[in-house]
């Protein structure tokens, strides 16, 4: 029971009928565990059950300064994909090494309740939590308590439920501008766009900036729109092998079909995302076409040469847009020192897009199906 006390280490001994040696070490251990307490001429004295809960272990002054100097970076490990969020990571690294704090790494969707109540309580500089996070609902969550808790959370995304929180957005409308007016400066007469996240119940935020505006700005144009039905497209980027890869250039091949054989035969493609250009291309050439020549291809993002779908298609894509995700971890970085001076001002910062064009893309035209 709580509260009684232990006989000595040598009746317990010859009880047992082990040494005495055996005997301290088990105690020792009970002790490091919070089951016993041990005082000076007091003896051993039961503290706690292994049913109930341990006490805390005391944090060390120094401990606790630490803590209070560090920034938590919180996490979702993701599966290889071709996209650029480890620049995001990186560089949100480096700026506080540069100012010599400490960043904490947390995998919020495994971190109970006690663990968020110790972080809480031990007051680090702030949270720092990109896009991947917050679009999972457990860590929005945490998330809001920890905000609420009066530490500064900082959040790289966009969307009504961010709204509490500090942002760092892009400007993905900007962005499919940037797109169109290329497009038209390239004599671009029928372009469609495709939607891989078209019918999605919870279409993220970025998915319906890139939209809302393209018909509006294409409007000089014939503009067309194809939703991918089935969202076979949103997220496959990891395409492991060659089988996989040709599967989905045949499933592309299937959505493209009646904008590439009819009369009027789209002459430019855009996807929202860049390495899915690498599945079109692969599927413009089933049609005796030519990717860059006939066909122009058009992404977001930046992502495609660094795509492990480069192994199986080596055509580029024509213009794309670059966020500049290292700049965005520096203003992620920079925002959460502004919220640490000034905690009630939510603060939201928008990051201009570039146009990023390939070098066939700068050539005077392309030849145009009719």
């Amino acid at each position: 029971m709580i509260g009684d006390q232990l006989p000595a280490e040598l009746d317990i001994a010859e009880h047992l009928g082990i040494a005495r040696g055996t005997v301290r070490a088990a105690l020792k251990e009970l002790e490091s565990q919070g089951l016993l307490s041990a005082g000076r001429g007091t003896g051993r004295v039961v503290c706690a059950t292994p049913d109930a809960e341990p006490a805390d272990p005391p944090v060390s002054p120094a401990a606790g300064q630490v803590l209070r100097e560090t920034v938590v970076f919180a996490r979702i490990p993701c599966p290889p994909v071709a996209n650029n969020g480890m620049l995001v990571e990186r560089a949100i690294f480096d700026a506080f090494a540069e100012r010599g704090n400490p960043v904490l790494t947390v995998h919020l969707p495994s971190a109970d309740d006690v663990s968020i109540q110790r972080l809480i309580d031990g007051r680090p500089v702030g949270v720092i939590a990109p896009h991947a996070v917050v679009s999972d609902a457990i860590c929005w969550k945490i998330l809001q308590k920890i905000e609420a808790a009066g530490i500064p959370v900082v959040v790289q995304g966009d969307g009504e439920k961010l709204s509490n929180f500090s942002r760092v957005i892009s400007d993905h409308r900007a962005g499919i501008q940037l797109l169109v007016n290329f497009l038209i400066e390239r004599g671009v007469k029928r372009p469609v766009q495709i939607r891989t996240h078209g019918l999605s119940n919870d279409l993220p935020y970025w998915g319906a900036a890139r939209y809302d505006g393209f018909l509006e700005d294409a409007s000089k144009l014939d503009p067309r729109v194809i939703n991918d039905q089935h969202d076979t497209f949103a997220g496959g980027e990891d395409s492991r092998d060659a089988d996989t890869f040709n599967h989905r250039v045949r499933l592309m091949a299937g959505l493209l079909v009646e904008q590439l054989t009819g009369p009027e035969p789209a002459d430019a493609l855009l996807f929202d995302t860049d390495h899915l250009c690498l599945y079109a291309a692969a599927a413009v050439r089933r049609f005796g076409l030519v990717p860059n020549r006939d066909v122009l291809l058009v992404g977001y993002d930046n992502y495609w040469s660094t795509s492990p779908l480069r192994r199986y298609e080596p055509a580029v894509v024509d213009a794309t847009i670059e966020k500049d995700e290292t700049a965005a971890g520096r203003a992620l970085a920079d925002l959460l020192l502004e919220r640490i001076s000034d905690f009630g001002d939510r603060k939201l910062h928008v990051r201009p897009p570039h146009l990023v064009t390939s070098p066939i893309a700068a050539t005077p035209a392309f030849h145009q199906t009719t």
